[in-house]
């Protein structure tokens, strides 16, 4: 087995946090908690590979490449959230690629050297660990702020598509939304606010810097 896949579940009274709030806050609370996930993978990769960044919402790259990504869900009862589950997939000992993957590297590729899954394993337990206490006791500001500063791209002229329009942006990424949102910014000063699968990200960098 070459690739680490971390199966995480939060449930009551852990869930707690999510249940009960009005759908904005309850959007909101989970954009948190997918931040702070982000943000303790990325420490963990980060220390075996230079220049690890947050593709947002939350893949995890080294340079212009996918080492890792995250996908949560939440598992509802009745109108409530009774558990999220976060999975983690991070490429750890993989040299060979799906050719259908268009950017994969992994962390043996990085570092030039084979790990010990367990030993990971642990490493991404602990990381995560602190990360979630953070957010439980409400450092909000700060794992937003760090969120924010590790974004792939951050504050850079790229161009991007829009996925409704197939319009062409210009623009560079200036921060996010309360509820996640991705923050474009186009030469102009005109402001856009993404979802999820609302824009694509091209390869080509700007000529405006």
């Amino acid at each position: 087995m070459k690739e680490l896949v971390l199966l995480l579940t939060f449930s009551q009274p852990d869930a707690d946090k999510l249940a009960g709030l009005g759908i904005v806050r309850l959007v909101e609370r989970q954009f948190e908690l997918a931040m702070a996930i982000a943000l303790a993978v990325k420490a963990l990769v980060q220390q075996y590979c230079s220049e690890v960044k947050i593709k947002w919402p939350n893949d995890i790259y080294v340079g212009d490449h996918k080492v890792a990504g995250i996908l949560i869900q939440n598992i509802l009862r009745g109108n409530h959230v009774s558990a999220v589950v976060a999975g983690i997939g991070l490429n750890c000992n993989q040299t060979i690629f799906p050719a259908e993957l268009p950017n994969p590297v992994s962390m043996a590729q990085c570092a030039g050297r084979n790990f010990d899954l367990e030993e990971i394993r642990i490493r991404c337990s602990l990381a995560l660990e602190t990360m979630y206490d953070r957010w439980q006791l409400g450092d909000i500001m700060n794992i937003r702020s760090e969120y924010t500063a590790s974004l792939y791209r951050y504050n850079q002229f790229f161009l991007y598509r829009n996925s409704s329009t197939g319009h062409i942006l210009n623009a560079r990424m200036t921060g996010i939304t309360q509820e996640g949102k991705l923050v474009l910014e186009e030469q102009t000063g005109c402001l856009h606010a993404f979802d999820i699968k609302e824009v694509e990200f091209l390869p080509h960098r700007s000529k405006v810097d």
